[in-house]
C-alpha cells in the first residue's frame, strides 16, 4: 500500500481542494479561465525563457552577469513550470519568481552562503579552482606564451592518461 510520506505527494490534493474552495468564491468559468490563462503565460515562459536559458544567458565579457542572467532565466523557467501546472498554489508560489527584485534578492542569498549550490559552482566549476593567465614577451626566439592554472581531477576515466 502506497503511504502520503512526502508533502510533495500532498500538493495534486491540497490543489483539488484550494480549486473546489476558490470556484465557491469566484465562479467555476472565472476558476477555470485562470487557469487556462496561467497555463498560457507558462507555455509562453518556458518558450522564452527556456531559450534563453539553453542558448547562453548572455553574450557579455563579464561573468557575475553572465552567472545572474543564467540565475534569472532558469528562475524564470521554473516559475513557468509552475505555472503550467494546473492549480492556485503552484501559481501563487510562481509570482514571486517572476518578479526580478525578487530574483535579484535570491542570487545574492545564494552567491553569498558559503555552504549554498552558488557558491561550490562559481568556486569550483570544472574542477578549476584559480585560473591565471600571464602573456610574456619573447625575449629570444623559440619562447612561447605562459598559461599556468591549477587543476583538480574530477572523474576518474580511464581512458584519460594517469598523472
Amino acid at each position: 500500500m502506497y503511504t502520503f510520506s512526502t508533502p510533495l505527494a500532498w500538493l495534486p490534493l491540497i490543489e483539488l481542494i484550494v480549486f473546489i474552495m476558490v470556484c465557491g468564491e469566484i465562479g467555476f468559468l472565472t476558476a477555470l479561465l485562470w487557469i487556462v490563462l496561467s497555463f498560457m503565460l507558462g507555455m509562453w515562459l518556458l518558450k522564452h525563457s527556456g531559450m534563453k536559458a539553453l542558448t547562453g544567458a548572455s553574450e557579455d565579457e563579464d561573468a557575475f552577469f553572465a552567472v545572474q542572467d543564467a540565475f534569472d532565466s532558469l528562475c524564470l523557467m521554473f516559475a513557468a513550470l509552475l505555472l503550467i501546472l494546473p492549480g492556485f498554489i503552484s501559481d501563487f508560489m510562481a509570482i514571486p519568481l517572476l518578479l526580478a527584485p525578487v530574483r535579484h534578492w535570491l542570487f545574492r542569498r545564494s552567491k553569498d552562503n558559503p555552504d549554498g549550490f552558488m557558491h561550490k559552482f562559481t568556486k569550483q566549476s570544472h574542477g578549476f579552482r584559480q585560473w591565471t593567465y600571464s602573456k610574456t614577451t619573447a625575449a629570444r626566439p623559440g619562447e612561447t606564451t605562459i598559461i599556468e592554472g591549477e587543476y583538480t581531477r574530477v572523474d576518474d576515466n580511464e581512458h584519460l592518461p594517469k598523472d
